[in-house]
């Protein structure tokens, strides 16, 4: 059933959840990345901006925010967003062990938007919060597979920057300095809004199953 359906049936739809419509977010960004940039570098900053007009839809805040974004195992170590930022979050979590700028820089490999920038988004209602990274899986390509990443993370909670370890791989965001990220001229991204916006229905008519999504989302390729 679509919206023009619905309306006609005058069925209310519930208003999903937070959490929720977080996680279909995650399901629906990666096919948008796909059909909107293939191979090419996504703008975090499009994604997050993106993102808060779907939530926006279902009456719930967000706000883009600047990152840094370090995340590393054994082999690489990656720094998405600005690099000074990044450095300093280097130094507060060495307690006084940190090699030098110059050190640490040679050793690292760099990754971001336009000028060094990440952008990230928080949402939240009340005490419902959420934290959103939309291009996380860029780790993957920055890294050449040295690091791998699912597609998206997200976290839930009261901590605005989050830590996190996941098999040898640890990760830390941290704000980045510098005014709030340059507004998107949303006009020129609609079809990216309604497109990340009707998949973000097909998650949600799923329970966020990511099989069942993946079986949606063939169905509707065949049916092109």
């Amino acid at each position: 059933m679509n919206r023009k359906d619905r309306r006609a049936a005058k069925v209310k739809l519930a208003r999903p959840a937070l959490q929720d419509l977080s996680k279909a977010l995650c399901l629906a960004a990666p096919w948008c990345i796909r059909k909107w940039w293939g191979d090419d570098l996504t703008p975090s900053a499009v994604m997050s901006f993106a993102a808060r007009e779907v939530l926006r839809r279902h009456q719930y805040g967000g706000e883009p925010a600047n990152a840094v974004l370090l995340i590393g195992n054994p082999q690489a170590t990656l720094c998405v967003g600005d690099k000074r930022a990044g450095y300093d979050l280097v130094v507060r979590r060495s307690a006084g062990r940190a090699p030098s700028f110059e050190e640490w820089e040679s050793a690292t490999i760099f990754s971001g938007d336009a000028e060094g920038r990440h952008t990230v988004l928080h949402s939240y209602e009340n005490t419902q919060q959420s934290f959103l990274d939309l291009t996380f899986g860029q780790v993957a390509s920055a890294t050449k597979g040295a690091i791998a990443a699912p597609p998206c993370f997200v976290a839930f909670g009261p901590i605005n920057w989050h830590a996190a370890t996941f098999g040898d791989v640890w990760l830390q965001y941290a704000p980045a300095p510098g005014p709030s990220p340059p507004a998107v001229d949303l006009e020129n991204w609609r079809g990216l809004i309604e497109d990340l916006a009707m998949l973000v229905g097909v998650a949600l008519g799923v329970q966020n199953n990511e099989q069942a999504f993946d079986e949606e989302m063939s169905n509707l390729l065949r049916g092109r």
